[in-house]
């Protein structure tokens, strides 16, 4: 869990009561954090994010360690997934400021790359939106659209699905309506929630 006190927690169930855990402190208000794979080394960690810093906590065992990963302005959600559909994973952030971003560990080191876009983009999650096995980032923009994100195996390309007509906030991919069928549900700051969904051609919106 993220806190505006800056601090990661960690909420625990103890088999009779719950208790609550710090991971770690960001230099800023935490806005997001996600628990996966990232360095693809068979390790879980948590990654937390401020509106300007990616961090990363490793459990050694008695307790948290923590490292900044480096710097990422605006910075306001964060997941995790193999969106390039290559069996590793990294992690995608989605910035107010600057676009979508890419974080992947490669050699060694952290390597932060934009996506190819930019402006107000609020949230974003990983899935397989259009149902053809292929997982894509989606992401929730302040303009009322969903920018769906492609690995095409050399670079990233994007497109937008049709404008909602309220300002985004979060998008996700689930299947809503418990049919085996994935759509992309975003929530708006008017208080609505939009479906999207792909007939195997174009994309609708209610």
């Amino acid at each position: 869990a993220a806190s505006t006190d800056k601090n990661i927690y960690e909420i625990l169930f103890d088999g009779s009561n719950w208790q609550q855990l710090t991971v770690g402190t960001l230099d800023n208000q935490a806005m997001h954090a996600v628990v996966g794979n990232g360095r693809n080394d068979g390790v879980m960690r948590v990654y937390g994010i401020s509106i300007d810093g990616l961090y990363e906590f490793t459990w050694n065992g008695s307790g948290w360690t923590g490292m900044r990963l480096g710097n990422t302005p605006g910075a306001h959600e964060i997941d995790i997934g193999p969106a390039r559909n290559n069996g590793q994973s990294n992690l995608y952030i989605a910035s107010i400021s600057s676009g979508t971003f890419e974080v992947r560990y490669v050699s060694g080191s952290w390597v932060i790359s934009n996506m190819g876009d930019s402006g107000d983009v609020r949230g974003l999650s990983l899935g397989v939106g259009r149902n053809d096995g292929l997982t894509r980032v989606y992401a929730a923009l302040l303009d009322g659209r969903v920018r769906e994100f492609t690995w095409n195996g050399s670079n990233w390309t994007f497109t937008h699905l049709p404008s909602s007509g309220s300002q985004l906030i979060h998008s996700h991919v689930i299947q809503g309506r418990n049919d085996g069928v994935n759509r992309i549900y975003s929530s708006s700051s008017g208080g609505k929630v939009f479906e999207h969904s792909w007939d195997g051609s174009i994309w609708s919106v209610v």
